[in-house]
């Protein structure tokens, strides 16, 4: 031990050769061979057969039990840096004063038992953090799943998944984003991309849709191919499985619908309706609503007082009735250059006379 040394201070070196080359001062070898051919280097601790074997600088941290480049426990005393090439396992607080970054994995950050178990380690660029979370994700690439399980069976791109289960096997469903638990919980599995899902279960069906948002608990649930819906509210457009282009805002809005594009807002609004192209506005699960309108026949129904503070216009004037028989519903208004008429019962038109003044 310390052969060499004629002119260093402060060394320690214990076992066969440890240091056997080290002309310096400040450096601490414990193990046969350690810090053998370290000629130069001072305030060096090497600890461990053979470690820093090879080491030729100063201020270097070696524990390891062979001649390795790359021990069990690395460190740079000069630049405060610390590295563990293996499994770490702590059983108490873990506390970093400054950056805590990890190497080898792509760009990746993986944090939590099997977390990212499968990733190929190529520049993918994930994070993972939490039990199991993108366990089964190989190459997949700029996706962030945070929670147990979070993305498990995910293999795709672009995806953010918060909770457990969130995204759980989001295989295709590219450029997602999947918050809280069981959210997208299938997505992608046939295809669907796209798609925003935020809340318990929100979405939790979806394999195949595309372009949908479910903003609340169980919002979309039964959702498997419909594309285009955008469900705002707890358990809104609870019951549409392959529907298309539906808006529901509130509380259950929309609840029972099948259908496709129809437009509910408020509170349980349009909740019995399983057509399509329909709209309800009200603040319960009325099938009169405040406002109802049929898209398919461009009408609009107003069930209550309707006022108007300004002028009133119609866009063209309307068709006479053949006959006061003609076909017509109570309360129906016709306009002309001449009259005015009024269905007063079902196919009952009486009419009154416009006059010049």
């Amino acid at each position: 031990a310390l052969m060499a040394n004629s002119i260093g201070v402060n060394n320690t070196a214990l076992g066969y050769r440890a240091m056997y080359s080290n002309i310096y001062s400040n450096n601490t070898a414990i193990g046969y061979q350690s810090g053998i051919n370290n000629i130069n280097g001072s305030a060096n601790v090497f600890l461990g057969y053979q470690s820093g074997y090879n080491e030729a600088g100063s201020n270097k941290l070696y524990i390891s039990n062979s001649n390795t480049a790359s021990p069990l426990i690395y460190g740079e005393f000069d630049n405060n840096l610390l590295t563990i090439n293996g499994l770490t396992t702590i059983d108490s607080n873990l506390i970093v004063n400054g950056r805590f970054w990890q190497t080898g994995i792509g760009n990746s950050v993986l944090i939590g038992i099997d977390a990212g178990l499968n990733d190929d380690l190529t520049v993918n660029a994930n994070v993972f953090i939490g039990y199991q979370s993108g366990y089964n994700t190989t190459s997949g690439y700029n996706n962030i799943a945070i929670g147990k399980n979070a993305m498990y069976n995910s293999n795709t791109n672009n995806v953010i998944a918060i909770g457990e289960n969130a995204a759980l096997s989001a295989t295709g469903a590219g450029a997602s984003i999947a918050i809280g638990p069981n959210s997208l919980k299938v997505a992608g599995t046939a295809g669907g991309i796209h798609n925003t899902a935020i809340g318990s279960s929100a979405l939790v069906s979806n394999s195949g849709g595309s372009f949908n948002v479910a903003l609340g608990m169980t919002a979309g649930y039964n959702v498997t191919y419909g594309s285009y819906n955008i469900m705002m509210g707890n358990e809104s457009l609870h019951a549409i499985t392959t529907g298309q282009k539906n808006i529901a805002i509130g509380h259950q809005a929309g609840f029972s619908t099948t259908g496709n594009e129809n437009i509910f807002i408020g509170h349980t609004a349009g909740y019995n309706e399983t057509g399509s192209k329909k709209l309800y506005i009200d603040n319960s699960n009325t099938t009169t609503p405040l406002i109802y309108g049929d898209f398919n026949d461009d009408q609009i129904t107003i069930n209550g007082d309707f006022t108007v503070t300004g002028q009133y216009n119609i866009s063209s004037l309307n068709t006479a009735p053949t006959s006061s028989t003609a076909t017509g519903t109570l309360g129906e208004i016709r306009i002309t250059s001449d009259y005015i008429y009024i269905c007063t019962a079902t196919n009952t038109w009486v009419r009154t006379q416009l006059t010049s003044f």
